[in-house]
């Protein structure tokens, strides 16, 4: 089940459909609260992840490198 929410938080990134805290408050309502502690930092670990790659993607972009969403070595 945390795969799933890391999941979230990488889509909630990569996407910014949707408004991190909301998507965060989502998490936290919908696991028991003996799980929300775990459930959330594998969000926050999914989002930061996906925040980053968005970032170095932007950046290579901008330097007029190919971009991919592939994972670099």
């Amino acid at each position: 089940m945390v795969l799933n929410i890391v999941m979230v938080g990488f889509f909630g990134a990569v996407t910014n459909l949707l408004d991190a805290d909301a998507l965060r408050q989502a998490v936290a309502d919908s696991v028991p609260p003996a799980m929300q502690k775990l459930n959330l930092q594998a969000f926050d670990k999914g989002y930061e992840y996906g925040a980053k790659l968005v970032e170095r993607l932007a950046e290579k972009s901008e330097e007029g490198e190919p971009v991919s969403m592939e994972a670099e070595p």
